[in-house]
C-alpha cells in the first residue's frame, strides 16, 4: 500500500513538473507551508525551524524527482536523435548512390621477422546508377607509433593494386597519405568499377616484420570496419618459423566472428589462424591473436 501511494505521489509530481516546470513545483512547498504558518495551522515553539525543515525536505524530494525526469527526457531525446542520425546517414548514402556489393573478401596475412604481407582479393559489383567509386584501407602502425617515428625507423608500406578482371592485370592508381595513426591508402577503382560490372581486385601490402607485436611475443588485434554487408569472407593468418611460436596461437574475437581454427605444425614451425568462409552483417569486428 505504502509503495503504491509513494509511486502515485511520484507520478503526480512528475506530471506537475511536466505541466508547470520544475521551478514552480519547487516553490509550491514554500507557499503552502508559509500559508499554513500565517493562518496559525502550524504553531508552537520552534515552528519556524520546523517549517523550514519541512520545506527543505519537500524541496529536496521534488528536486530529486525533477532531476530524474530531466535525465529521462535527455536520454529519450538522445536516443531519438541517434536514431534520426542513423536514418539520415543512410539516406545520405542512398542519395549519393554509393551502391555496391562486396561479393567476396579473401584475405591472407603472412607474418615473418623480415616482413609481413597482406594479400586481399576483393570481388566487388557496383550497381546501376552508382557514381565513380573509391575505396580505401588503413594500415595502422599501432597507437605507440607516430609518423615521424615510423619514417625514422624506415617503415615503408608498398601497395600494389591490380584489376584481375582485366586480361593484362592493369595496375590501379594508388594514393598514400600518412595520418597520425598510420598510412591511409586510397585505391582508385573509378575505371575498374563501372556501374553494373563486377571486378576482382588484388591489393598487396608489405611492411617490416619487426613492427608487429606478434614478432615480439605480444598480443596483436586485427580490426575490421565494414560499411556494408560482405557476402562471403575468409581470413587466414600464417606465422613463419622465424617468428618463433611454439604452440598454436590463442584467439579471441568480437562482433560475431565464427570460432577461428588455430593450428601449429611442429616440424615446420609454422602456425596459422583461419576463419572459415562466412557472411557478415556486423559493421565492426576484431580478431585478437595471442602467441602465448
Amino acid at each position: 500500500m505504502e509503495t503504491t501511494l509513494l509511486r502515485d505521489l511520484i507520478e503526480f509530481i512528475e506530471h506537475q513538473i511536466d505541466e508547470r516546470g520544475l521551478f514552480k513545483v519547487i516553490l509550491a512547498p514554500v507557499t503552502i507551508v508559509g500559508a499554513l504558518v500565517a493562518i496559525g495551522a502550524i504553531s508552537g515553539d520552534g515552528v519556524f525551524s520546523a517549517a523550514v525543515r519541512i520545506v527543505v525536505a519537500v524541496m529536496v524530494f521534488v528536486l530529486v524527482i525533477g532531476l530524474a525526469v530531466r535525465n529521462r527526457e535527455l536520454r529519450t531525446d538522445l536516443e531519438d536523435k541517434t536514431r534520426m542520425a542513423g536514418r539520415y546517414a543512410q539516406e545520405i548514402v542512398d542519395l549519393h548512390g554509393l551502391d555496391y556489393d562486396i561479393l567476396r573478401w579473401e584475405e591472407r596475412m603472412e607474418f615473418g621477422r623480415q616482413h609481413m604481407t597482406s594479400t586481399r582479393r576483393i570481388h566487388i559489383r557496383v550497381n546501376e546508377g552508382s557514381p565513380p567509386l573509391k575505396l580505401c584501407w588503413l594500415t595502422s602502425l599501432g597507437p605507440d607509433r607516430t609518423v615521424h617515428e615510423a619514417e625514422q625507423r624506415g617503415v615503408r608500406v608498398k601497395v600494389l593494386a591490380v584489376d584481375e578482371g582485366n586480361d593484362d592485370g592493369a595496375r590501379l592508381p594508388v594514393v598514400n597519405e600518412w595520418q597520425s595513426d598510420g598510412l591511409r591508402t586510397f585505391v582508385d577503382f573509378t575505371e575498374a568499377l563501372e556501374p553494373g560490372r563486377e571486378r576482382q581486385i588484388l591489393v598487396q601490402l608489405q611492411w617490416p616484420g619487426y613492427d608487429s607485436p606478434l614478432c615480439n611475443g605480444n598480443t596483436e588485434v586485427q580490426q575490421y570496419i565494414w560499411h556494408r554487408k560482405v557476402h562471403a569472407l575468409s581470413l587466414t593468418y600464417t606465422f613463419a618459423k622465424d617468428v618463433g611460436l611454439r604452440t598454436a596461437p590463442a584467439v579471441a574475437t568480437t562482433g560475431g566472428v565464427p570460432k577461428p581454427k588455430s593450428t601449429f605444425d611442429g616440424p615446420s614451425g609454422v602456425a596459422s589462424v583461419t576463419v572459415a568462409e562466412w557472411t557478415t552483417c556486423s559493421q565492426k569486428f576484431s580478431i585478437r591473436i595471442d602467441p602465448r
